[in-house]
């Protein structure tokens, strides 16, 4: 299934689930569903066939999160816009339901991948906004449910990875089939990363799933983020960064200071 994408470039209304995590475009996200304004949203949208927008929590009781929760400064802003007063970022991702059944103790558990990038409008305090992004504030409907005007952010231009020196030339996780014991994972984030998922793979896990592009730039950087146990504030960054090439440049000084690539 193809990841969610837009309906348009204009604005559009969408229901936002805000979770103290960051999803990515390309991203599989397992989730399990026992609110009743989720298990409403959850409804409509596998009978009209639309996404959910996933945003990160910065503050509030959506799910259960650690204390001293972190307060997110507006992420990747080039004209300097804010959303303040909302309790969730202003840059989130669709996520499109892919698969879905229900456990014998009624809660409903999804499988989403996340699609389009995109901005939430309309926010209390906002400065800076253009004519054709004005809109209402979120709100609330009576079940808490929260709805949000938003436009989407252009997807990642397809941007090759930069040369690897020494790296083979292999595209999947297959070709690096030998132990590496503990030398660099590879020389660059592509190789590494393909290196990962065949150790992963070979543990019976798949955090990634086809189609693998380890030639892309933006993907490889997406992938490397969602694995890195990086503090959810830096995750926010990456995935709202509108350069795959910046995103996946931040990625890598994290793998050369944990020595992951050569």
């Amino acid at each position: 299934m193809r990841p969610p994408t837009a309906p348009s470039l204009a604005p559009f209304e969408l229901p936002i689930f805000p979770l103290r995590l960051v999803l990515f475009p390309g991203g599989r996200l397992p989730l399990q569903i026992f609110e009743p304004r989720y298990l409403a949203m959850v409804s409509d949208c596998l009978r009209d066939g639309t996404p959910f927008g996933i945003v990160m929590l910065r503050r509030g009781s959506e799910v259960q999160a650690a204390a001293g929760a972190e307060e997110v400064a507006d992420e990747a802003r080039p004209t300097g816009r804010r959303t303040a007063g909302l309790p969730f970022a202003g840059v989130g991702c669709l996520a499109g339901i892919e698969d879905w059944d229900r456990a014998p103790d009624g809660v409903l558990r999804i499988a989403c991948r996340g699609g389009s990038r995109f901005r939430v409008l309309g926010g209390r305090g906002s400065v800076g906004v253009e004519p054709q992004d004005r809109a209402a504030p979120p709100r609330q409907r009576e079940d808490g449910l929260w709805l949000a005007t938003v436009r989407a952010l252009p997807d990642d231009p397809p941007r090759a990875l930069p040369a690897e020196p020494g790296a083979r030339p292999q595209t999947h996780a297959e070709a690096l089939a030998e132990d590496l014991g503990d030398r660099p994972l590879g020389p660059g984030p592509g190789s590494a990363l393909a290196a990962v998922l065949h150790r992963l793979a070979a543990r019976g896990q798949a955090p990634v799933t086809p189609p693998l592009r380890l030639d892309d730039a933006g993907w490889v950087a997406n992938r490397w983020a969602e694995l890195l146990p990086l503090p959810l504030t830096r995750k926010q960054r990456l995935m709202a960064e509108a350069d795959p090439l910046a995103r996946l440049a931040e990625v890598t000084t994290q793998l050369r200071g944990q020595g992951l690539v050569g």
